[in-house]
């Protein structure tokens, strides 16, 4: 009883003091269990990573390492004392570490797995590829649940060594492998790569530990291969070809292997080895030739072929194996020479090849027309006339040119072929030369600017190709700073025309121009070179020689002369007389509303004139454009409706004239034109009901007298208030009138007297120098809006149209309309003039005519309000480029009846100043100034 207790006492601490030692937990090691040299590897050397040098020199080894492990968590290897430090490289998702050459063991850590310690290698060479395999290895120290278990320490093996104990086979790492077994006898076998087995058998004790120490020799040894009489044969060891050529040394496992060597040119040689661990065993052997040395020389430089295979071209010489072999020599155009070569082994020959037989054929060349040519095959002469056949001619392309004896044909090139004893036939048509000559011209000295008929083609030496020789004779002018221009006349000809143009250098001098007027303009030989001023006005490098002077001033007569410009300072004085004080009378701008009384049509008239100007006209009656129909008949019958009517006698009347304006003293002009002209008689029936409301309105109209008016009369300028008076008719007609108008004249001094200048010189508007702003002539849209007398919103759209700046006249047309209770719209055209206070601001006032109708609320008909009207207004316009501003206006009928009241309107006119002619804007702003209640009209 005591005795088991203490059985199993022993065997609870056995138990617990093999955990505290060994340990229970999974250990993580990383086990090679491959590593072999991989000379086939060509991807390896040639791609990348490959070997590459270390800082001697030398190249390492590079080795492959297969595994399923991180790359990234591999630290550089390590390869012992002497050896040092080595690299790692990830690739293509492999991992590759360069070793240095001669190395004989490696330790290699990862990060996770762990580590291989020390373990063995083969001597690593210099450039050579070799694969490893390393796997993740796990060493677990198992305690049975029972003690009744011995233990088996090993020692001396090397790390990743394969243990097999019976069926089971485990990875040793470490520096001791400790392994539980149940007691027994036991069969071992401990095997690595590149190391002989150790085999061998043990007896396991119960609570026992037996100590194991093996002694594991390398297997691998190396053999050094040497080929005789040349080096550089393929190897093959134990029929597998290797990557490297002889010499080469080979690590290879112990034991007999066999040894092939292959070069060109020689017999394969075979041998045996016996390699003996860790020893180096010397191989050599000797290749038996197989060839000999065969040269060629082809007297005709042809190609040759061995085998058919291109070997060189007139001559040459290398080695042929032992055997029988073809030899072919070819030349364009000639017949090959073709020959079979015995060859024996160490007996050279030499073989003398003749010349090629050539083969030929014939050329029969024409021109078409008679011409005679000179014939060119492959640029050498074959005849100096056409037609001709060219005989012995190699067959094949050859290149022919035809140069005709005159020079208005081009040389005719073209390619033949020739076939072998035939005469090939052709026929030329030649084409007629270019008319061209090539132009090359220098200048003494060179630099000048060379100008060809007038133009300019740069400087010299100059060359100017493809020149067309049609027109024959050109002019040449050379110019150069310093020298006089030189000009000739040249006739062209067909090729190069050669010319050169001496210059003659010319001596510079200076003029100094000075005149009793300071500003004038001074001109040398028509071209202006300066102004005066109150000292002497130099004109420097002129070159020697008479020049023409003319100097100028506004008021004085020109002074002309003749200045000899020598080498050196030249000095001419002008002296300008002012030319006699002569006036000119002034431009007057006339602007007057017409009257043909007792109708009264009304007009208006505008024109200008100094001594001689003209004038535009116009009149009409507001029946003239009367919307009405006529629907009475001829006879002026009345008609009552519920007894109720009203008669009225109008006169249709339209007149458009313009003429001429003559000034025979400063109060007095006449005037005579013709234009257009319309008369008619026209009579107005209204009918009202018993509240007096108008209900009918009809129009009968007898004939009229239409055509070609005339008229003549004369205006009156009372200081700047003018009266006119005219006469009218229309020929082929009895019409006839007289016609009166009231206005005013615009001129320099009737404005300037309205400011109370005496000097107009001194006064703020000057229309010659054009210091007032006003639109420059063109278009210009005007739009906006406003109120009548009454209140009601008007709107308003125009476009207007200033003639210039020295002749402040607009134009204008446009629309306007109320839009509320009572109802109009008016068509207007017409003209007004500005009186300009300052820059920015100027007084409007004009008139024209009116097309148009109202309605008021419950009226049954629509109201005639055609009739000429009158406007006045403000207006500031901007300063700059573009050219607007604001108007204020305001604009009433003449007549009384059936006339809208007033209106009073703000515009807005946008447009752009143009340089010259007439812009049309398309700007458009719009505003509207103020609006008002409705209310009734009265």
């Amino acid at each position: 009883m005591r005795t088991a207790k203490r059985k199993a006492y022993k065997r609870w601490l056995f138990a617990l003091s093999l955990l505290l030692a060994v340990g229970a937990s999974v250990n993580a090691q990383m086990i090679m269990s491959k590593f072999e040299e991989d000379p086939l590897d060509q991807e390896a050397k040639l791609g990348s990573p490959r070997p590459h040098p270390n800082r001697s020199g030398e190249l390492y080894a590079l080795i492959k390492i297969s595994t399923t492990l991180s790359c990234t968590d591999f630290m550089a290897p390590d390869f012992g004392t002497g050896a040092g430090m080595g690299e790692v490289e990830c690739s293509e998702g492999r991992v590759w570490m360069y070793a240095p050459a001669g190395a004989t063991k490696i330790s290699i850590r990862h990060n996770v797995a762990g580590t291989v310690e020390n373990h063995p290698l083969p001597s690593l060479k210099a450039g050579t590829v070799y694969l490893m395999t390393l796997t993740s290895g796990t060493q677990r120290n198992i305690i049975d649940e029972t003690l009744d278990v011995g233990r088996i320490a090993i020692d001396g093996f090397v790390e990743g060594a394969t243990l097999k104990i019976g069926d089971v086979e485990e990875i040793m790492t470490g520096k001791r492998w400790v392994k539980s077994l149940r007691p027994g006898s036991y069969t071992y076998e401990i095997s690595a790569y590149g190391y002989e087995t150790d085999r061998g058998r043990i007896v396991v004790k119960q609570e026992e530990t037996i100590s194991l120490t093996v002694n594991m020799v390398s297997s691998i040894g190396e053999v050094s291969i040497t080929s005789t009489p040349e080096q550089g044969a393929a190897i093959l060891i134990d029929g597998k070809m290797q990557a490297v050529k002889t010499p080469a040394t080979i690590s290879l496992d112990k034991g007999n292997h066999s040894v092939t060597v292959t070069k060109e040119f020689y017999k394969s040689a075979k041998q045996e080895v016996r390699v003996k661990s860790g020893e180096q065993t010397p191989l050599s052997i000797e290749l038996t030739p197989n060839f000999a040395v065969v040269s060629v020389r082809s007297a005709d430089d042809g190609k040759i072929f061995i085998d058919n295979n291109l070997a060189a071209t007139g001559s040459w010489q290398d080695r042929l194996e032992a055997g029988l072999h073809t030899l072919v020599v070819e030349k364009e155009s000639h017949r090959p020479y073709k020959k079979s070569i015995t060859v024996a082994v160490g007996k050279d020959q030499t073989l003398e090849v003749p010349a090629l037989e050539p083969i030929y054929g014939k050329l029969d060349v024409e021109i078409v027309g008679g011409y005679n040519a000179k014939v060119f095959v492959d640029d050498a002469e074959k005849s100096s006339i056409t037609p001709t056949t060219v005989k012995d001619l190699l067959v094949g392309k050859h290149a022919l040119r035809l140069m005709p004896d005159d020079p208005d044909w081009q040389v005719y090139n073209a390619t033949v072929e020739i076939s072998e004893s035939k005469i090939t036939p052709l026929k030329v048509t030649l084409t007629e030369a270019p008319r061209l000559a090539n132009l090359i011209i220098s200048t003494t000295p060179s630099g000048a600017g060379v100008y060809v008929n007038n133009e300019r083609k740069g400087t010299s030496p100059l060359t100017l190709p493809n020149v067309n020789i049609d027109v024959k004779q050109i002019s040449i002018k050379a110019v150069y700073r310093g020298y006089r221009d030189r000009e000739m006349t040249h006739t062209l000809t067909r090729g190069d025309n050669l010319l050169n143009l001496t210059l003659e250098e010319i001596q510079l001098g200076s003029l100094k121009v000075s005149s009793n007027v300071s500003g004038a303009t001074i001109y040398l030989n028509g071209s202006s070179v300066g102004i005066t001023s109150y000292s002497d006005m130099q004109v420097k490098d002129l070159p020697t020689g008479a020049y023409t002077v003319r100097v100028s001033y506004p008021g004085y007569n020109d002074y002309e002369g003749t200045a000899n410009v020598r080498q050196g300072s030249n000095t001419l004085y002008a002296h300008l007389k002012a030319k006699p004080f002569r006036r000119i009378p002034d431009p007057t701008t006339f602007i007057d509303w017409r009257v043909s009384p007792p109708t009264s049509y009304v007009g208006m008239s505008v024109g200008m004139a100094r001594r001689w100007g003209g004038y535009a006209a116009f009149r009409a009656s507001k029946s003239m454009f009367n919307p009405y129909p006529n629907v009475l008949d001829g006879d002026n019958e009345e008609f009552v409706i519920d007894g109720l009517h009203s008669f009225e006698e109008t006169h249709k009347r339209l007149s458009l004239t313009g003429g001429v304006m003559l000034r025979l003293a400063s109060w007095l002009y006449v005037y005579g034109g013709a234009g257009y002209g319309m008369y008619a008689p026209q009579y107005r029936y209204e009918v009202k009901n018993e509240d007096n409301k108008t209900i009918a309105v009809a129009l009968a109209t007898s004939s009229e007298a239409s055509g070609l008016e005339v008229e003549y009369g004369a205006k009156v300028n009372l200081g700047g208030f003018t009266l006119s008076a005219g006469h009218s008719i229309i020929p082929g007609s009895d019409f006839g009138e007289l016609h009166f108008g009231a206005g005013m004249a615009l001129g320099k001094r009737s404005i300037a007297s309205l400011f109370g200048g005496n000097d107009f010189s001194d006064s703020y508007i000057d229309f010659d120098r054009n210091d007032i702003h006003q639109a420059a002539g063109g278009f210009h849209l005007k739009i906006g809006g406003g109120v009548d007398d009454v209140g009601n919103p008007v709107a308003s759209v125009g476009l207007h149209y200033n003639n210039s700046k020295a002749f402040p006249l607009n134009f204008e047309v446009g629309a306007m309309g109320a839009v509320e209770d009572i109802n109009f719209i008016v068509l207007y055209g017409g003209m007004y003039s500005s009186l300009h206070l300052t820059e920015h601001f100027s007084i409007d006032f004009g008139g024209g005519y009116q097309w148009g109708e109202r309605s008021s609320a419950g009226s049954l008909f629509d109201e005639d309000i055609s009739q000429p009207y009158y406007k006045a207004g403000l207006s500031y316009m901007f300063k700059g480029s573009s050219w607007g501003g604001f108007n204020y206006s305001y604009q009433r009928g003449f007549a009384g009846k059936g006339t809208p009241i007033g209106t009073h309107l703000l515009t807005y006119t946008i447009g752009t100043k143009p340089t010259w002619g007439i812009i049309i804007t398309g700007a458009v702003v719009g505003l509207i100034a103020w609006s008002a209640a409705n209310s009734e009209e009265k």
